[in-house]
């Protein structure tokens, strides 16, 4: 394991727990203020966080500040860290996502389940990445999307330890692991590294699935891009598993974005956004 990628994990984490515990006491204008403190990519982290919180309350307590109005309140620059904030609460509270997510754009809806499975192997590993046992909560497309959080989470439960990683996704069937590459392409670009050694490892690892990381690292890039959280750290991700600096990943996700239809089809707009993402990285 990369210690360097394991302090990252570990600090990022404390923000988030930081956060989360300040979300559940503290009145939104201090909240707000608190996060808006922070570096650009943590502040993403935090609004997560916040975002989790507000919902869980909502529904709990009948509080009067709502996941909807945060995200009013937010504006655009954050969207992503609240729908994810957004699955947290509802993995949390074992509720389904269908009949919530509907009315969100299509390229952020089904990031909400993103989060849900985030969460889901975050805090409950075994039944979910030991067992391969997905919630029965979630179906059809929308396990596509919760696998890929849970993806995203083998690499902070692992802290990015290769031989356990290799291990765990070697117990899924080979037909759902694009998916969980996918999350460690993402997890793998947001954490960062300051080493090309430990990407180009990863890189190997993933063998003949090395193009799902790929798009995760592309997805992720424009995520960092979006928020202003482009750091060193991206830089080594993106020129390994992506091939490219994390400003031209961004740009590549910009125009299979722009090259989507109108209206969505049979196949969801968010997975034809990702397979134009795909076909640009070839």
């Amino acid at each position: 394991m990369d210690p360097e990628i394991i302090g990252e994990v570990d600090r990022i984490g404390g923000v988030f727990r930081a956060a989360l515990q300040r979300a559940f006491r503290a009145p939104p204008e201090e909240q707000a203020a608190w996060v808006g403190a922070l570096p650009p990519r943590d502040q993403s982290v935090a609004w997560e966080a916040t975002a989790m919180a507000v919902a869980w309350l909502e529904r709990n307590t009948g509080s009067p500040q709502t996941w909807e109005g945060l995200c009013v309140a937010q504006g655009p620059e954050h969207e992503l860290g609240l729908a994810l904030g957004l699955g947290w609460a509802l993995s949390w509270l074992e509720l389904p996502a269908q009949g919530l997510i509907e009315d969100l754009d299509p390229l952020l809806r089904w990031r909400v389940l993103d989060g849900y499975g985030f969460r889901d192997g975050l805090v409950s590993p075994r039944p979910f990445a030991l067992r391969q046992d997905p919630p029965a909560l979630i179906d059809g497309y929308a396990r596509t999307i919760w696998r890929q959080g849970l993806g995203r989470s083998l690499w902070y439960t692992t802290h990015g330890d290769l031989d356990e990683l290799g291990a765990i996704l070697a117990a899924f069937p080979a037909s759902e692991r694009a998916d969980l590459w996918r999350g460690i392409g993402v997890a793998a670009t947001w954490i960062g590294s300051l080493d090309e050694v430990s990407m180009n490892l990863l890189q190997e690892a993933a063998g003949a699935e090395r193009s799902w990381l790929a798009l995760g690292s592309a997805m992720a890039a424009r995520t960092c891009r979006d928020i202003g959280g482009v750091t060193e750290r991206q830089t080594a991700p993106c020129s390994v598993l992506g091939g490219a600096s994390p400003e031209a990943l961004a740009a590549v996700t910009d125009a299979a974005e722009a090259a989507l239809p109108a209206t969505e089809g049979e196949l969801p707009l968010f997975q034809q956004w990702m397979n134009g993402i795909a076909s640009r990285l070839v």
